[in-house]
């Protein structure tokens, strides 16, 4: 599967759900409803375009050669500590589960999902 085709599973749902939002929060406006939603897929999915590129990023070839995966763990990071701030703000049931959600699936998941597929990797002794 090419990797435009790919990338395009993830950005068009980023891109409807932020525009119905849009179109809600600027009252039925489409051209803003339009800019938020692509702005919304830009700080969500980095393109690697300059633009989108922290400034770490941006060095000579050694500098992006070493930090390859830096988008994907800043968003990470980014994701956890925008939970995890908003569970020191407020403690709200919803806040509660958002942040167990939100350890759930951006932590521990990645973390043990070798331990848990399937099937089983079987080892054979001599």
């Amino acid at each position: 599967m090419p990797m435009g085709i790919a990338q395009m599973s993830v950005d068009l749902p980023t891109w409807w759900g932020a525009y119905s939002k849009g179109l809600k929060e600027f009252a039925g406006s489409e051209e803003q409803a339009a800019r938020y939603a692509d702005s919304m897929v830009r700080m969500s999915q980095s393109s690697g375009s300059t633009k989108d590129l922290a400034r770490v990023q941006r060095g000579g070839d050694f500098l992006r050669l070493t930090t390859m995966f830096y988008s994907y763990f800043n968003t990470l990071y980014n994701l956890g500590t925008r939970r995890v701030g908003m569970l020191k703000q407020h403690h709200s049931p919803a806040d509660i589960f958002m942040a167990a959600n939100a350890a759930f699936l951006l932590w521990f998941t990645p973390a043990t999902g070798r331990l848990f597929r399937w099937p089983m990797p079987v080892t054979v002794q001599s």
